[in-house]
């Protein structure tokens, strides 16, 4: 048995419908300020550096995909509003139960 991956899956490559220019929601939970979550992705980056074919991705781009939506394109406004309350009554209710805990973003990364 060997540590090493045998096959590897491009992060990015194009999925059905992308196309240059096209846009799509998604949901992403960021790590801004989150120095162990920092530190974490650091000791792996630094684990991974010898190998070939990877992106190590800075502190300011960590993110976890949550959900993805739809393309931009292909949304009514009325739905991303109603989509977006739905998700912020929910975060306020976790956050009110001691379940979450917010951090505003500010747009500048880490």
């Amino acid at each position: 048995m060997t540590t090493r991956p045998v096959h590897m899956r491009n992060h990015w490559w194009w999925r059905p419908g992308w196309s240059v220019g096209r846009r799509f929601y998604t949901w992403h939970l960021t790590f801004g300020g989150q120095e162990d979550v920092h530190r974490f992705a650091g000791q792996y980056r630094a684990a991974l550096a010898g190998v070939g074919g990877l992106d190590p991705i800075p502190d300011q781009w960590l993110h976890l995909t949550m959900q993805g939506i739809d393309f931009v394109d292909e949304v009514e406004q009325a739905d991303v509003d109603a989509i977006v309350e739905a998700a912020r009554s929910r975060l306020v209710a976790a956050v009110r139960q001691g379940a979450a805990r917010l951090t505003p973003w500010t747009g500048k990364g880490a």
